[in-house]
Order: C-alpha cells, then sequence, then structure tokens
C-alpha cells in the first residue's frame, strides 16, 4: 500500500505541470499557426492580430502557471513522504488540477484562434473583436481557478494524521470537479468559436451577439457551478457512523459518473445548439431574434440534465454523510 501511494503521489504531482503544461502549448501553436496564416492573408491586420494572439497567449499561459503552483506545493511537501493517506490525496489532487489546467488550455486555443481568423477577415473591427475575445476568455479561466482552490484546500487538510475516510473524500471532491469540467468547458469554446465566426461573418450584428453570447455562456457554465458545489460537499460534510471506506468510493465514483457525464453531455450538447444558431444569427440577420430566442429556450431544455444529474449526486452523497 505505501509504494502504491507513493506512485500515486509522485505521478499524479508529475502529470499535474505535464498535462497542465501540454493542453495549454497545444493551444498556443495552434493559434499561432492561425496568427501566421492570418498575418500573411491580411497585412493591414497584422499589428492587431499581434496583439490578439500575445493578450490570447497571456491567458492561456494562467494555466502553465496554476499547475506549476500546485505542483511545486506538492512536490516540496514534506508530509507526503510520511503517510499513504496524504500521498494519494495530493497526487490525485495534483493530476485533477492538470486535467483541468490541460483541457482548458487547449480548448481556449481555439477560441483565440478563431478570434485571430475574424479579425483577419474584418481588421477595421479588431478592438471589438478583440473585446470578445478577452471576455470569452476571462469566462473559460474560472474552472482554472475554482480548481486551483480546491487543491489549495485539499493542502490545508493533508496532514499526516489524515484518516482514510478524509482521504477518499477529498480524492474524491477532486476527481469530481475535474470530470464535472471537461464537457462544460468544450461545449464553451465551441460557442466562443463560433461567435468570434459569427462576427467574422456579420460586424453590423455585433452587439446583439454580444449579448447573446453572456446568457448562452452563462447557462453552459451552469454544470461548472454545480460541480463546485457537489465538490464541496464532498469536501465538507462528515461521514455518517458505520460508513465504511468501500461505500465512500463507490459514493465517489458513482458522484463523478453522474457529474461528469451529465455535465458533459448538457455542456457540450448545449454549446453545439448556440453555436450553430450564432452562425444562423450572422447569416440571416433578420431573423437574429427568433433565432436567439429559439436557442436559449433549447439550451434551458438540455440544462435540465444538468439539474438531474446533480438530484441524483446530492443523494449519493446523502446516502454517506
Amino acid at each position: 500500500m505505501e509504494l502504491i501511494a507513493l506512485l500515486i503521489y509522485f505521478i499524479g504531482v508529475a502529470l499535474c505541470i505535464v498535462v497542465g503544461a501540454g493542453g495549454v502549448a497545444l493551444g498556443q501553436g495552434y493559434a499561432g499557426g492561425v496568427a501566421t496564416d492570418g498575418s500573411a492573408r491580411q497585412v493591414i491586420g497584422q499589428s492587431p492580430i499581434r496583439q490578439a494572439l500575445l493578450i490570447g497567449c497571456a491567458f492561456l499561459e494562467s494555466g502553465c502557471v496554476f499547475s506549476l503552483i500546485i505542483t511545486l506545493m506538492y512536490l516540496f511537501s514534506a508530509d507526503a513522504v510520511t503517510s499513504s493517506n496524504v500521498a494519494m490525496t495530493l497526487g490525485v489532487a495534483a493530476l485533477s488540477m492538470g486535467v483541468v489546467a490541460g483541457v482548458v488550455g487547449a480548448v481556449s486555443g481555439r477560441v483565440v484562434a478563431a478570434a485571430i481568423g475574424a479579425m483577419a477577415r474584418q481588421p477595421h473591427e479588431s478592438s471589438r473583436i478583440l473585446s470578445l475575445m478577452m471576455v470569452a476568455q476571462i469566462l473559460l479561466e474560472a474552472p482554472m481557478v475554482f480548481m486551483f482552490i480546491i487543491a489549495f484546500l485539499v493542502k490545508g487538510w493533508a496532514v499526516p494524521t489524515i484518516s482514510l475516510a478524509k482521504s477518499i473524500q477529498l480524492m474524491g471532491a477532486s476527481a469530481v470537479f475535474a470530470c464535472g469540467t471537461i464537457g462544460p468547458a468544450i461545449g464553451q469554446a465551441m460557442f466562443c468559436r463560433a461567435v468570434s465566426e459569427a462576427v467574422g461573418l456579420n460586424i453590423s450584428l455585433y452587439s446583439r451577439i454580444f449579448s447573446f453570447s453572456f446568457i448562452v455562456q452563462a447557462m453552459i457554465e451552469t454544470p461548472i457551478i454545480f460541480s463546485l458545489l457537489v465538490s464541496l460537499m464532498m469536501m465538507f460534510l462528515e461521514p455518517q457512523a458505520g460508513v465504511s471506506s468501500v461505500e465512500l468510493v463507490a459514493m465517489c465514483i458513482g458522484v463523478m459518473g453522474a457529474v461528469g457525464f451529465g455535465s458533459a453531455g448538457a455542456a457540450i450538447g448545449s454549446g453545439r445548439a448556440a453555436a450553430q444558431a450564432v452562425v444562423c444569427m450572422a447569416r440571416e440577420p433578420e431573423e437574429a431574434t427568433g433565432v436567439a430566442r429559439l436557442a436559449i429556450f433549447c439550451q434551458a431544455i438540455i440544462d435540465t440534465a444538468v439539474i438531474y444529474s446533480l438530484i441524483i449526486s446530492v443523494l449519493l452523497i446523502k446516502k454517506c454523510m
């Protein structure tokens, strides 16, 4: 058991920076490739494209920074090598941080690339497109910030005297939030990419698309908030008397499945529907209002799947806590 715990710890800490930095590098590389292509095709847009690339890469780099901080914080934790429970807890939390940073970094690169492509088509409207990209990037950063807070809280609880039950709770909370953010990050990136493409096609609808994107992104963010609430419940609630470690592990796996699959399907489906809607708004501006209303109605129906997943997750937690 001691060897397995140490393996989980060192592999998790290593993968935190490997996965986080790898995902960010992929996103930055994709954005850089589109930027060079756009600069070659649109000479007058070279300066704003370069500015957008630098700002976008700066946002993307935050994933590397979060992963690096958690890696160093956990790596130089002296308690990790003295307790199997601490080692496993920190290993899973570190891996979760890397997964969130890597996924968000990879998909955010597509958003930056789409904004740069829109600038190449509409170089005189680059400042407004840049504002749209920055808002999208800020919202996409939310999962990494939440995961960083969770990882920081886990470090505070991971003391040599931690019980196996508490260790399972903390590992489950970290893994649940990581699984719950993958789908929303992908769905939000799909939509934000389509928003930039739509603005590039029809800049006259910028104001309407900008307001529509706020509503849509808030709805796609809903599964992330639910995942955070479930994760915090698992961290702070105490197990009921007589609950075994096996039952806690089974509960964590069940919640992970409910939150992960529930949020992934709903968020990706919602992002896909909204992405198609915003492109239709750009192509058929006279029908933009009706398309926007239909898209929001569709998203409201899709989000019921997240609510059902949340209910099941809470019931599973209450069975053991």
